[in-house]
């Protein structure tokens, strides 16, 4: 405690010492700024890592289980193509699971089993080995785990755009694209994450659909799962009106008669209305403005930009609304022809399940759930397709050909879009289109999958990332014990085709910024050595003194010891800090330097919407690790000259 006191003493700025308290202050200074950079830059790169980790592994799962080639050419997987049972047909995991029987062969039905089939391979007891079972039941025994067969197959995708422009003209554009078509992977616990919530033009145009197809049921489901704030201008009904109520309104005239009239807060400027009141008496409405008074028989009153203030879906397909025109409190139904939404909230949230089925994917009891239609099977599409105008509840088909006798037949499955989802930086992610297993399954038999892309297997997903390894080896040693190793194949992320080699890179660069920032720190803390050196040839008269006294050598080098590490903890909780500061305000700073670079820094496609701005904890004991170490190393030389001095020399 002594020689650390002494080494306190020492670091205490004086006027005498000006040389070492500016070195001291300036030391403090660079390593609090290498500390902040190495925290803020260490946190926001892994929590790059993690985000893109996370999209890539969302949806193709923390680790797959592929069939190998010898399950394909076993009889297992051979026998349904010459078995009535299975309909002469080759089947999928999922009905390799679902069927009653693991060998759907009857020599009294079936024809006679081909030389070339392969032999059935059966455990001791004469059962036939059922891999797909089997490996079911292993995974079911798994409690940090979540798995799911899949299906992926191809087609093109025709999306029709029917929009409503001015004057109600409905004008009818397409989308065509061939597509990667992946089977609602609904056990997925992480699904709900890359999931795009509803905005206002999906709402706005599913109502538009709504309005065509006159669904009262629909109109119910649609406005039990949403609450209007604001809507555009619609037209009143009559009663709406109080009697004998005036309101200031302008009037659009055709032919020297009102054809419409616009009820406000404000006053419009403009020179193609005419300004004046309106009011309601004995059944009729009446614009009056200075020179004519007017009768509206067949002329549509608005209100422009009403505030809702309470809603009831009773009255569907029209709105009961209240609100405030003018300070005067209007009721009535509005048409929902010309209502268009401006502002409002999703009543649920993928934490809860709706209390009413809704018209877009939602969740309950962690699966994702796709709306039900009785001409339409709900798709999800990636946000590609959103930026290039469609919404939700657009229709459209995927074409697919099927073999008849004599011909070739070519089939449509109609599709409504149910929902978007962000396919992060998946390579094939802008073309995997979401859909039922019913629509997988139908067109896995017509479809071409490059050989790179599974189209049948398991996915699973572990309840903590970092023990995929752990799970692949138990799988592997559980495959073995049955006797069912051969079959299967097991992946973890780090060895798909499409993130193998990006997984390696992010180990590269963050070994190759650990690699630099150690450089910067050990860059850092030579002005540590310079401090120090300085600070022994301002003490040498201190030094000198204490042995004299009977200090040992051993205490001169603590002191100055102690005044490296002293100097180094202070100047990490400085960097700490302002490292957590600058985090907390990270969208701040790089919203600043955006402006000051006159474009976006961080790309959204490679980025997201925003930087992670989470504290790395990883960060944090690199820091609390290396700091330390380079301290104690950085006071070792000034420390030994510290401890040849020759008292006797300095003294005389």
């Amino acid at each position: 405690m002594y020689e650390f006191f002494v080494a306190l003493k020492y670091l205490i700025p004086k006027k005498k010492s000006l040389n070492a308290t500016i070195i001291s202050l300036i030391s403090i200074f660079v390593i609090t700024l290498v500390i902040w950079l190495i925290l803020v830059f260490l946190s926001v790169t892994r929590g790059i890592e993690k985000n893109w980790l996370n999209k890539l592994t969302t949806l193709n799962a923390h680790l797959r289980i592929i069939p190998t080639k010898k399950y394909y050419n076993s009889y297992y997987y051979q026998i349904d193509k010459i078995s009535k049972n299975s309909n002469f047909t080759l089947k999928t995991i999922r009905e390799k699971y679902r069927s009653a029987t693991s060998d759907p062969y009857n020599n009294k039905i079936d024809r006679e089993i081909p030389q070339i089939l392969p032999k059935k391979e059966s455990y001791e007891d004469g059962s036939i080995i059922d891999p797909v079972k089997k490996s079911y039941e292993i995974l079911k025994s798994k409690k940090d785990i979540y798995f799911q067969d899949y299906e992926i197959s191809a087609a093109p995708l025709k999306i029709s755009l029917l929009r409503q422009f001015k004057n109600f003209v409905d004008k009818e554009s397409f989308i065509s694209q061939m597509s990667y078509i992946l089977s609602l992977p609904e056990n997925n616990p992480y699904l709900s994450s890359i999931i795009l919530k509803p905005k206002i033009d999906d709402l706005n145009n599913l109502l538009f659909y709504l309005k065509k197809e006159e669904s009262s049921q629909d109109f119910f489901r649609f406005f039990k799962n949403i609450k209007i704030k604001k809507i555009n201008i619609c037209s009143i009904d009559k009663k709406t009106f109080p009697e004998n109520s005036y309101f200031t309104a302008f009037a659009k005239f055709k032919k020297n008669k009102p054809i419409k009239i616009f009820i406000e807060n404000s006053s419009l400027k403009t020179s193609k209305l005419i300004k004046g009141i309106i009011f309601f008496k004995n059944g009729n409405f009446i614009f009056k403005n200075e020179k004519n008074k007017y009768f509206l028989e067949n002329c549509k009153v608005y209100i422009k930009n009403p505030y809702i203030l309470n809603i009831s879906e009773k009255f569907l397909p029209k709105l009961l609304i209240t609100t405030k025109i003018q300070n005067k409190e209007l009721k009535g139904k509005v048409d929902l022809t010309d209502l268009k939404i401006l502002e409002a909230n999703i009543k649920f949230s993928f934490d809860k399940p709706p209390k009413y089925e809704p018209l877009w994917i939602y969740k309950i009891n962690n699966k994702i759930i796709m709306p039900k239609n009785i001409f339409y099977y709900p798709i999800i599409l990636p946000k590609m397709f959103k930026k290039n105008g469609v919404l939700l509840g657009d229709k459209g088909c995927f074409s697919y050909t099927e073999r008849a006798p004599f011909s070739i037949k070519e089939n449509k499955i109609k599709v409504f879009v149910s929902g978007f989802y962000d396919p992060g930086v998946l390579p094939i992610g802008n073309r995997s289109v979401i859909a039922s297993k019913n629509i997988t399954s139908t067109l896995l038999s017509s479809s071409f999958i490059p050989e790179d892309i599974s189209s049948n297997g398991i996915f699973i997903w572990a309840k903590n990332i970092t023990s995929v390894d752990q799970i692949k080896k138990d799988l592997e040693k559980h495959f073995k014990k049955e006797k069912i190793d051969k079959f299967w194949r097991i992946e973890t992320y780090n060895e798909y085709p499409f993130s193998k080699d990006l997984m390696q890179q992010f180990q590269s660069d963050r070994l190759l910024f650990t690699l630099i920032a150690i450089i910067i720190l050990i860059v850092a803390f030579c002005n540590i050595i310079s401090f120090l050196i300085i600070l022994v040839n301002d003490k040498k008269k201190e030094i000198a003194t204490l042995q004299a006294m009977g200090a040992t050598k051993k205490s001169i080098a603590l002191i100055f010891g102690f005044c490296g590490i002293v100097v180094s903890s202070i100047s990490s909780v400085f960097g700490i800090l302002t490292a957590l500061f600058t985090l907390r305000h990270l969208d701040s700073l790089i919203k600043f330097l955006s402006f000051l670079q006159g474009h976006s820094m961080f790309n959204k496609a490679f980025f997201g919407e925003k930087l992670p701005n989470t504290f790395s904890i990883e960060a944090l004991f690199f820091i609390l690790i290396s700091i330390p170490i380079i301290s104690i190393i950085s006071a070792i030389v000034p420390a030994i000259k510290a401890c040849k001095i020759n008292p006797s020399k300095i003294l005389r």
